[in-house]
């Protein structure tokens, strides 16, 4: 489990701007996809969200007990579900 150092000490490494979201699970209505978003400078002021992509849906089961994390590495950001990776977003330099 990572603390609330390695969340600081992550983004000291990231220098992470004014504007920045994570979202390791987003729900809509009664779909059984799930939304794993990064909206960073990058995505929201340079509207770059395409090369990276800056999301993924994934199927899930919401009738079941989940778990939605995120690995947060040097290089990338690694959301899971279920303790399993899902979707991998690079660091990118701007």
């Amino acid at each position: 489990m990572a603390s609330h150092l390695d969340a600081v000490r992550a983004k000291e490494v990231w220098q992470i701007p004014k504007k920045w979201e994570i979202d390791t699970m987003e729900h809509l209505n009664f779909d059984d996809i799930i939304y794993q978003t990064t909206h960073s400078y990058y995505t929201l002021e340079l509207k770059q969200k395409e090369n990276p992509p800056y999301y993924k849906t994934t199927k899930f089961n919401p009738n079941q007990f989940n778990t939605f994390g995120l690995e947060w590495h040097p290089d990338k950001l690694v959301y899971t579900l279920n303790g399993e990776p899902t979707f991998t977003y690079p660091k990118i330099e701007v």
